[in-house]
């Protein structure tokens, strides 16, 4: 079914205008907490598919077999399963806002931890409390973000926005040169 070209640029336009009303009536501030707690979600579920692409580099460069070197993977994933059902409980006790910056120092201690590693234990170590800060990151940022955008179009404000290639991007960094944030120490 065609529509003509008049009645294709009306379309466009009416979708664009509609558009452009909603990201200009949101209050900056709103703007600035969605972003802080995107960027953190967002680096949390990056660390859990990134090493999955790095496990090679990370097993020559600290001269471990692939059973050892899978539960850097394991250690991220078992340490968000333990401690992401907590987030509610821990948000009442000491508030969301510092639960948020106590969960973003432990994630990037953590990261610089992995960056540190200096053996497959140490780096298994290391992703645990890596995992344990970026457990909390998500449902936090999401329990802080809620509120302060109010109860008009709750579902437009908690969707995160990804990049599908973000894992096969680090991946390459990994493969080409182990790097600290990728949690590996360099060869």
């Amino acid at each position: 079914r065609s529509y003509g070209k008049e009645r294709c640029r009306q379309a466009v336009e009416k979708t664009r205008t509609r558009y452009s009303l909603a990201v200009t009536d949101v209050d900056p501030r709103v703007w600035r907490i969605g972003i802080v707690t995107v960027l953190g979600t967002v680096m949390s579920v990056l660390d859990t598919t990134i090493v999955n692409i790095a496990i090679d580099p990370l097993a020559r460069a600290l001269h471990s077999d692939l059973s050892a070197i899978s539960w850097v993977v394991t250690a991220y994933l078992l340490a968000i399963a333990a401690i992401s059902p907590i987030a509610g409980w821990a948000s009442r006790r000491v508030g969301t806002r510092t639960l948020y910056l106590l969960s973003l120092v432990l994630f990037t201690l953590g990261s610089l931890a992995c960056g540190l590693a200096w053996d497959t234990q140490s780096l298994v170590v290391a992703r645990i409390f890596h995992g344990a800060g970026g457990a909390l990151l998500m449902p936090v940022g999401q329990a802080i973000s809620m509120p302060a955008a109010g109860r008009e179009t709750p579902a437009d404000d908690v969707g995160t926005p990804g990049h599908p290639n973000g894992p096969a991007r680090g991946g390459g960094t990994a493969r080409a040169d182990v790097r600290p944030w990728d949690c590996g120490p360099r060869p």
